[in-house]
């Protein structure tokens, strides 16, 4: 946390916020408190999340506090790992290749930001990642094993 701040990431920020806030939930859940004040809170971060999400995508009353340049890039890297597990639906590109691809399949958007000489060697994003050098059938069961974990912690 003291890293996080010192370095002024925002996107650390709000992970950090968001973990601490569902791990309250989590714990909530765990000790049985009331309902009803289980299913306010569980609303409040709903909504949160979900307002938190909008402007971090670049949209909503928060955009300005939560969109920034990086994430701008990261959206298209998204996009180009998304495209790259599209036409690659089965298997995807291989282990650790999608910075071989990523010119391929990046969006037209990407030449003016972040440029035409970029290169990347991650989606930053775990699943995307997943889907684009694995396939569907490895995003999937990727997938179902988060889920599976989360409720297991439940």
């Amino acid at each position: 946390l003291f890293d996080i701040v010192k370095s002024s990431s925002v996107q650390g920020l709000i992970v950090a916020l968001f973990g601490s806030a569902l791990s309250v939930l989590m714990l909530l859940l765990k000790l049985k408190t009331k309902s009803l004040f289980v299913w306010a809170y569980s609303l409040v971060l709903f909504f949160s999340s979900i307002l938190g999400a909008i402007g971090i995508l670049g949209h909503g009353p928060l955009k300005s506090i939560l969109f920034s340049q990086n994430m701008a890039y990261r959206l298209e890297y998204w996009n180009a790992a998304f495209n790259t597990g599209r036409h690659n639906l089965l298997f995807g590109v291989g282990w650790d290749a999608f910075g071989d691809f990523y010119r391929r399949f990046r969006g037209p958007n990407s030449l003016v930001s972040p440029g035409v000489d970029t290169t990347v060697d991650s989606a930053h994003n775990v699943y995307l990642d997943f889907f684009a050098n694995g396939g569907l059938l490895i995003a999937l069961v990727y997938t179902l094993l988060s889920i599976t974990i989360l409720f297991c912690k439940l």
